[in-house]
């Protein structure tokens, strides 16, 4: 489905890929008040943003991960072949750090959440249209926790697993051959490097972040 916007200097061409069409009326406005945007297209499916950001070459795409035919990293992907240039900013109701995380690798210039409000979505794509980078406030906590768990050992990784299936400290020392003591100190650790504040907190974390295997 074409959108296409009378500009007079346009510097900013913008594909739209959201399978709800209540999200993408909400975003037009916000983006047709930016001078120099223009919308060149909308797509409602993976199928369709990946053939349209190979036909358009769009300057920048905003897209939402969760939509039919294809996911958002596969998306990224075949689009960063077929149009390196365009920038992706991603309009997500996801919070999950491992997806959100593994958007920010795959070259995402932005994390909108969906739950932002209107004026907080709209300070995010001027910024991102700007050539900034920008994550939404309840996300920064969420990439800031992911940044967390990648500096976990992998010791601390089969105990935070282990925790997840429900072992006792005394279980999880048996399995990994270390001691009662040991393994509490791992638990305690992991508490404190992922800012949560009790053991029911922790094991929310790890089935949260689908953290429960190692």
């Amino acid at each position: 489905m074409g959108a296409e916007d009378n500009v007079s200097t346009i510097r900013c061409r913008v594909l739209i890929a959201d399978d709800h069409e209540l999200i993408r009326q909400a975003v037009r406005p916000l983006l047709r008040a930016i001078a120099g945007v223009a919308i060149v297209a909308e797509a409602d499916d993976g199928f369709a943003t990946i053939a349209l950001a190979k036909k358009l070459k769009p300057d920048l795409l905003l897209l939402d991960v969760a939509m039919p035919k294809a996911g958002g990293l596969a998306v990224i992907g075949e689009v960063k072949r077929w149009s390196p240039a365009t920038r992706v900013a991603v309009l997500t109701g996801i919070t999950g750090t491992n997806m959100l995380a593994q958007l920010r690798d795959s070259g995402a210039v932005g994390l909108l959440s969906k739950a932002c409000s209107a004026q907080e979505l709209d300070h995010g794509l001027r910024r991102i249209i700007a050539g900034e980078e920008y994550v939404s406030e309840d996300l920064r906590a969420v990439v800031e926790a992911g940044s967390a768990t990648s500096a976990l050992t992998m010791r601390e990784r089969q105990v935070l697993a282990l925790a997840a299936q429900g072992s006792s400290n005394a279980e999880i020392a048996a399995l990994l051959n270390i001691s009662t003591k040991t393994a509490e100190n791992h638990r305690t650790n992991l508490m404190r490097k992922l800012g949560v504040h009790s053991a029911a907190e922790l094991v929310a974390f790890a089935l949260r972040e689908n953290l429960q295997s190692v």
